[in-house]
């Protein structure tokens, strides 16, 4: 060990590439991920809406911008945000990009209806950010995370596009008793979950949190 901390992967993995191993047969997850932000836009119409680790903003193309007025997307890849911007700004004027690691961003507290981070946690502390959720939510505000469970075909799939296996050893399974758990503990209570089947034998489970009342208040 030479005591340096090994760089972020995200930051050297190509717009192109991540989309490419995303929408590939076996994996898939652009849409997976397009259509949970499409379901809990509908569901909850969240004036303000924070994306943790939107990428290249799947899902954005559903988002209705009389319903969603803020929309906060958060990526720790300067490219992929620069992207979100070129595709989705002009659509949606109530668009706030933040490049950063969700470490360093602190937005007003009670100023979000939806928090929403999908296939995030596995690679930032769940503590931390379920914390930061709790702070940013107005009372009753809606927590949504997506993770991904144990799979037989490892925790990322084998595609040709090679950048992504720079992940693996980085990627952490978050496990969903440990996340309730957290979750809790930071004051929500649970809405529902529930286990997805996807394409190419993966799971993975989604989870709606609701924040009680003022009880993280001082």
């Amino acid at each position: 060990m030479n005591g340096k901390t090994r760089p972020n992967p995200w930051l050297s993995i190509p717009a192109s590439d991540y989309e490419g191993h995303m929408e590939s047969p076996g994996v898939d997850q652009q849409r997976l991920l397009r259509d949970l932000l499409r379901e809990r836009v509908e569901e909850f119409r969240p004036a303000a809406l924070a994306v943790l680790g939107c990428a290249t903003g799947a899902g954005f193309e559903t988002i209705d911008p009389s319903i969603v007025r803020r929309l906060i997307a958060i990526d720790i890849n300067p490219e992929y945000v620069e992207l979100v911007r070129h595709r989705h700004a002009t659509r949606l004027p109530g668009l706030e990009l933040i490049c950063a690691d969700v470490a360093a961003v602190d937005l007003p507290p009670r100023s979000l209806n939806l928090f929403h981070a999908a296939l995030v946690l596995e690679y930032v502390s769940p503590e931390m950010v379920v914390g930061k959720a709790a702070a940013w939510l107005v009372p009753s505000g809606i927590l949504s995370v997506l993770v991904q469970l144990p799979s037989q075909r490892g925790q990322v799939s084998d595609t040709p596009f090679v950048s992504l296996k720079s992940l693996d050893g980085f990627m952490k399974l978050v496990d969903p008793g440990d996340l309730a758990a957290i979750a809790t503990r930071s004051g929500f209570a649970a809405v529902r979950s529930y286990t997805v089947t996807w394409v190419g034998g993966k799971s993975f489970l989604a989870a709606i949190y609701r924040l009680e009342g003022t009880r993280n208040e001082q």
